[in-house]
């Protein structure tokens, strides 16, 4: 079958397997199988869903041949009410798997020091002075130490009650 008949052949909807990698679409392997959203009506280029990436890809009639759908039982098909719109390039982030993140949680994070000090991470405290951000080291040893752990509940409680980022600041000084 020649390209041309190819791409008179395949349809929204149909299934296709790789015949080789394919250098347009990212992360695919000889013999995966993809559902088709889309034929570019130009080129005949098959838009896909790839559930390794969370992108859509392009593959082209020439990498791929068609195949009957797959059974149920071994491979369901794309959800498409999940994938994103047309014109969107990535996927929603999934709000299940990343909760929101609120300002108490975000004030303390994690740091590596750079230059000549020991490895490990740190804990440091964040907060805006103006339009600078501000950090401040919360001592009591590495994130493995039991003191430093200690001293950021402190912090994540004061900062849950209300304290000010001046009291806190004052506080771990």
């Amino acid at each position: 079958m020649t390209p041309q008949e190819t791409i008179a052949t395949i349809q929204p909807g149909d299934w296709v397997k790789l015949r080789k990698k394919s250098a347009s679409a990212p992360h695919t392997k000889r013999g995966d199988t993809f559902r088709v959203d889309m034929v570019h009506p130009v080129d005949g280029s098959l838009r896909i869903w790839n559930p390794t990436t969370k992108e859509w890809g392009f593959l082209y009639p020439d990498e791929v041949k068609l195949i009957p759908a797959p059974d149920d039982s071994v491979s369901p098909e794309p959800d498409t009410e999940s994938n994103p719109p047309v014109d969107s390039v990535s996927p929603e982030p999934d709000t299940e798997s990343n909760p929101p993140v609120d300002s108490v949680s975000r004030a303390i994070s994690r740091y590596r020091p750079k230059g000549t000090a020991r490895g490990g991470e740190y804990f440091r405290f964040s907060y805006r002075s103006g339009k600078k951000m501000k950090h401040v080291h919360i001592p009591g040893g590495n994130t493995d130490s039991t003191l430093a752990n200690a001293r950021c509940e402190e912090i994540r409680e004061a900062l849950a009650a209300g304290m000010s980022p001046a009291e806190i600041v004052k506080m771990i000084r």
